[in-house]
């Protein structure tokens, strides 16, 4: 009998051990997939948190609030926009993106092992799912992050509910449960009905028909009684005004994370009424399914990222740092440039640099759109344009396409960055009092409340203005002699008049001569030359004035070098040779034009 007990005792300490070794594993999943969410936003989907933080405004005031929450959904969404504040802090936003989506698998899981009454591996593996599918819902460029937050909410709740042990109690609970879940996170709270009815009906066996005719009439009725009393278009209701940025548009992934986690509940009930698979076929399946999971979320990720718009709030978010070394550098090899504002915001860090005149044909250009980008209805095309003609001097056309981007925001909210740059525009054309409406607003904010109470400090006091290190220069960029509104499709008058009224605004000069060279002007480019004065004779004027014959500016070098480039074009050098000589020339630039035009009209 003492062997006997002792095998039994060596079997149960094994069983043990095995037991916590699978509990350990599951455990040290979850924290891989935390991990992996994290790296993932924080290294290479990092500026889209970047473009998140920069398209709201949350103000941390009770008004703000109380409208936040008067509408389906809009606490979640209002929890939402608090997180997102904190996405300008790359690594700890990347940290608490991770966190909360485990924090969503660790809960969709314990909500499957309450519906199917065990715990098991499985159940621990399936609740994945709905947490990677949340995950690509939050890496759409046009997610919410207040739907993450809502999906969370509702499963929390419901897993709350679950817990009360009491019949009458959880009944009760359960009810109160699906017009809350509703308010507070909106009609992805279609699984607390679901749930509490799945629950209620085959994991307690209950029959009570007031509990069943409760639930089902709350969740149909609750966005109907909703509509009654708020303003906003009747079909939102039901798939969510706060999930995804463009309006009438359904955030599939998030409802698909919602449905799939129902179905899970639902089958995990029913799965009491078969008899349960073995522990070893039970580990085969769950292996395979979280197989499974990881590629169809790599998949999915694959499908909503959008490359080149990742590039584009790149060097957005590198020129609001000011960091014109890093774009670039980052231009220079990024080959071939698909960000369509890419072009803009490396002409304009190197015309910052005074080496416009000098690069600007060291790497691709785009024609006079990569000086202005041509408008194309969305927020960032406005943004990069507004920049320009603000840093040139032409404060007034940047205020109006700054407003206008604010104004062209999908889901009608207020930006930061907008508002950071109207409150700059107003302050560099004298208008104090707009100026402060803005930073009022902005001093209600968390991470922009420091930079709004300095920049109030400064109003009514125009020497510290003109003296200051940024608004000093652009206020005396300013056009003197007029100031108008006008279209980005010709520059030529405008800078012209603006050179000829101050030649010391050299970014408008640099812009002025650019111009003329990226529409292939000559004639333009050498009177503006003849008028402007350099210490060194940028590169790119020294081979524009190599193409005109007889101009005194031309220098001797860079004559002799375009007399080799016509050789070698009559002696018809393959296109290789001649990108790989002269591909950092004007001439090379000048005739790749020239024949693209002469391509378009036949």
């Amino acid at each position: 009998m003492s062997i006997l007990n002792l095998l039994y005792s060596l079997f149960q300490q094994t069983k043990m051990m095995y037991n916590k070794s699978i509990k350990y594993t599951e455990w040290a999943l979850t924290g891989v997939f935390a991990l992996a969410t994290a790296l993932f936003f924080a290294f290479p989907y990092r500026y889209h948190l970047y473009f998140h933080e920069q398209n709201q405004l949350l103000l941390l005031t009770w008004d703000y609030f109380l409208k936040a929450i008067s509408v389906p959904g809009g606490f979640s969404d209002w929890l939402g926009e608090f997180i997102v504040q904190f996405f300008r802090l790359v690594y700890p936003a990347a940290l608490i993106l991770g966190i909360f989506m485990a924090k969503i698998q660790v809960f969709s899981s314990k909500l499957i092992s309450r519906f199917s009454g065990r715990y098991d591996v499985l159940g621990w593996a399936v609740g994945f799912l709905p947490a990677v599918l949340v995950l690509i819902h939050l890496a759409s460029d046009n997610a919410i992050v207040g739907g993450g937050v809502a999906f969370l909410m509702s499963i929390s709740m419901l897993y709350a509910c679950t817990k009360v042990e009491e019949d009458r109690v959880r009944r009760i609970v359960g009810i109160a449960s699906v017009v809350a879940a509703y308010w507070l996170a909106g009609p992805i709270a279609l699984l607390n009905a679901v749930g509490v009815l799945s629950y209620e009906i085959l994991v307690r066996r209950s029959k009570c028909p007031v509990f069943i005719v409760s639930v089902v009439a709350l969740a149909v009725l609750s966005p109907v009684v909703s509509h009654l009393f708020v303003p906003v278009r009747y079909p939102e209701f039901f798939y969510g005004l706060h999930y995804d940025r463009l309006p009438g548009e359904v955030a599939w992934w998030l409802w698909a994370a919602d449905f799939s986690l129902c179905l899970i509940m639902v089958l995990s009930a029913l799965s009491t009424y078969v008899k349960p698979m073995g522990a070893k076929l039970n580990h085969v399946i769950s292996v395979a399914l979280l197989a499974i999971v990881c590629v169809c979320g790599i998949s999915g990720l694959r499908s909503v990222r959008n490359d080149i718009m990742e590039r584009t709030f790149m060097y957005d978010k590198m020129y609001v740092d000011a960091d014109y070394d890093s774009i670039i550098k980052e231009y220079a090899e990024e080959l071939p440039v698909d960000a369509y504002s890419a072009p803009v915001y490396n002409n304009l860090a190197m015309a910052q640099k005074g080496l416009l005149l000098e690069d600007m044909f060291t790497v691709p250009q785009r024609g006079i759109d990569g000086l202005l980008p041509e408008y194309e209805g969305g927020f960032f095309s406005q943004i990069a344009c507004a920049e320009v003609l603000f840093q040139i001097g032409f404060a007034s056309s940047a205020h109006r396409l700054f407003f206008e981007a604010q104004e062209s925001v999908p889901d009608y909210r207020k930006t930061a960055r907008c508002y950071k740059a109207l409150a700059r525009t107003n302050i560099v054309m004298g208008y104090e009092s707009a100026a402060r409406k803005y930073l009022d607003a902005l001093s209600h904010t968390l991470f922009y409340r420091h930079w709004a109470k300095e920049t109030l400090a400064l109003l009514g006091d125009e020497k510290a203005i003109s003296e200051h290190p940024i608004y000093g220069p652009l206020k005396r960029r300013l056009p003197r002699g007029f100031d108008m509104l006008f279209n980005v499709d010709n520059l030529t008058r405008p800078l012209g008049l603006l050179c000829v009224e101050n030649n010391s605004n050299v970014i408008a000069v640099q812009y002025l001569m650019a111009y003329s060279l990226l529409n292939g002007d000559l004639n333009s480019f050498a009177a503006f030359y003849n008028s402007a004065s350099f210490r060194e004779q940028p590169r790119a004027c020294q081979e524009a004035a190599a193409m005109i014959p007889g101009y005194p500016k031309a220098t001797e070098a860079a004559v002799k070098r375009f007399r080799q480039f016509n050789l070698d074009i009559q002696q018809k050098k393959d296109a290789s040779y001649m990108k790989r000589t002269y591909g950092d020339s004007y001439w090379y630039y000048y005739s790749m034009m020239q024949a693209r035009n002469a391509k378009k009209q036949n």
